[in-house]
């Protein structure tokens, strides 16, 4: 059984300029701990993750299941267990189903081209529709999630950040009038629609911390119906009594589960004794509530206090590398599951490429790092889609065709030139279709494969100039293409970066002293301020096939000893 327990409603006055930080949810995604944060306003939107940073305290809120790198598919299933039916597999990421008030209708968030958008699809998996596309010069951080139906199917609420912080939307279920429905500088997300339509309940952090508000359609009023100081209360569904609503469980409170009383504006919280359910919840017509531990999905009678079991993961005993098993709506018996999919993450590993200053291409190594300032390459379609990954630019940078024509998103960053940029896409598939590139290999425009320049004299290496400034060392096979390449000469007991000027010619890019300071020769450069590599006795060398970030302000030297390990000053690696 539950031991239950009251939190009565506490009127009070908040300051809303003291600021709580709220630790909401824990969730890891290859190996990252992702965790959901939410903040008192104003937040900013933040790159890499799905992340939003309050101006004023530092404070980040991270939305679950939406970060580019995640996939999950979604299944749906009989609520006594039967019937599990895929109804999405692709390498990207499906989530936040539900249903319709008919059923003839799920609604989800998923990636197009790496950015999210709502969609709509039949109950099979079929007929999949965008309520809107998707603005691609935004973020691929940018979240569009949580779709919830009004009760008589004709619009959908659902929570986004294009405004640079997540707010709560309304969209026609056609995709017509969108709008802001909250419009506030604190967070407000995952909204659900009261059984009778007047009323749309959704997570918000206006008071410090998280806490149940309703409003309605027309956004006339904002009331907080919890008011708990020492709970976090978010992902708020409806009971069909219209009376009580069940709140997601989250990291803190997990092996609990939040009831609110609409009209009493109290919260009472079961605590189960043997499951312990986090993340996903959704109330079934039978009173029951179904909930998962991402492992075990089960259903818990809220007057008994029994539950039983619905599925378990097919993992024994159940894996950290396993499938995650996530309810997410129910309808006359039928639950919308979402499912993360580690075999197809492995098989679709996402991948990536550095972008040159001049707009060529290059491959990574199989074993290089993934790092800020890349080009991410998703599938759409027929097509890929190369986005920028952040920090320094954001949205889609091209499109690759069927056909393998690159089109360039224009206007391009100043910073950015397309003088070397590739035409067109190399790789097909055996069937014809676009095929994702070898492993350190160079993309350029109309350059013979094997054309190079003949090295500047006293030259001890070439480096890729990216666009964002960085140096990238090449791979081991790679030849230096005609441009954009700084060769690095020795200048007595320094350095210097040569580029590429045409017919043999070479234009000083950089210089490094002795000291190892970097000084570029234009004042508006990007460059790191250090050069890190020396040998044993202090001697500028060579970076190999490393990368030197535009934006380090390191001192710290990395040394090369005789017998080739290095590391830096007392933690050399041998």
């Amino acid at each position: 059984m539950a031991a239950k327990h009251d939190i009565q409603q506490a009127g009070r006055h908040r300051n809303m300029h003291y600021f709580i930080r709220i630790v909401l949810l824990t969730i890891t995604f290859f190996s990252i701990p992702v965790m959901l944060w939410l903040d008192v306003p104003a937040v900013q939107a933040i790159s890499l993750e799905n992340a939003f940073r309050n101006v004023e305290t530092g404070n980040v809120l991270h939305i679950p299941f939406t970060m580019w790198q995640a996939s999950y598919d979604l299944y749906m299933v009989n609520s006594d267990g039967t019937g599990l039916t895929p109804l999405t597999s692709t390498p990207e990421c499906e989530c936040y189903p539900a249903w319709s008030p008919d059923g003839s209708k799920i609604a989800f968030s998923r990636r197009k081209g790496g950015h999210a958008v709502i969609s709509v699809m039949d109950p099979d998996g079929s007929n999949v529709r965008d309520l809107f596309e998707p603005d691609l010069r935004q973020s691929i951080d940018n979240v569009e999630c949580a779709p919830a139906w009004s009760p008589d199917g004709k619009h959908i609420a659902f929570t986004s950040s294009r405004s640079g912080n997540p707010e709560i939307y309304v969209i026609g279920a056609d995709g017509s009038n969108l709008r802001n429905l909250t419009n506030h500088i604190a967070v407000d997300a995952f909204s659900d629609w009261s059984p009778d339509g007047s009323e749309i309940a959704f997570a918000s952090s206006r008071d410090g911390n998280a806490e149940i508000y309703v409003t309605n359609l027309a956004g006339d009023y904002m009331e907080n119906i919890t008011n708990t100081r020492d709970r976090d209360e978010i992902g708020p569904k409806w009971m069909k009594n219209g009376e009580t609503l069940v709140c997601m469980p989250t990291s803190k409170s997990r092996g609990e589960l939040s009831l609110i009383d609409r009209k009493q504006k109290t919260v009472s919280v079961l605590r189960l004794d043997r499951e312990a359910p986090t993340l996903g919840a959704c109330p079934l017509d039978t009173g029951e509530v179904v909930l998962s531990d991402s492992y075990h999905v089960f259903a818990y009678d809220l007057v008994s206090g029994q539950s039983r079991t619905i599925l378990n993961s097919p993992f024994r005993p159940p894996s950290e590398d396993g499938p995650k098993l996530l309810p997410m709506s129910a309808h006359n018996g039928k639950i919308l599951l979402q499912i993360s999919n580690p075999d197809l993450m492995k098989k679709f590993r996402f991948r990536w490429l550095f972008l040159c200053a001049d707009g060529q291409l290059v491959s990574p190594r199989e074993t290089r790092m993934f790092t800020d300032n890349t080009l991410i390459i998703f599938p759409q379609g027929n097509e890929f889609a190369l986005v920028h990954a952040g920090p320094r630019w954001k949205g889609t940078y091209a499109v690759v065709r069927a056909d393998g024509v690159i089109d360039l998103l224009a206007p391009l960053p100043k910073e950015i030139s397309s003088t070397a940029a590739p035409l067109r896409w190399p790789y097909f598939d055996e069937q014809g279709g676009l095929a994702m590139p070898p492993w350190s290999v160079v993309i350029a425009r109309d350059v013979p494969e094997h054309a190079t320049v003949s090295p500047p004299e006293n030259a001890i290496e070439w480096v890729f100039l990216l666009a964002d400034g960085s140096l990238l060392g090449p791979d081991a096979p790679m030849k230096a293409p005609l441009s954009p390449v700084l060769w690095i000469v020795r200048d007595g007991a320094g350095l210097k970066f040569l580029r590429y000027a045409g017919a043999d010619d070479y234009v000083v890019y950089a210089t490094v002293s002795p000291d190892r300071r970097i000084k570029a020769t234009s004042p508006d450069t990007p460059i790191a301020l250090w050069w890190p590599d020396t040998d044993e006795d202090g001697n500028l060398i060579g970076m190999g096939c490393g990368i030197l970030d535009a934006r380090s302000n390191s001192s710290v030297p990395i040394i090369t000893t005789k017998d080739g390990y290095s590391g830096m000053p007392g933690k050399l690696a041998y």
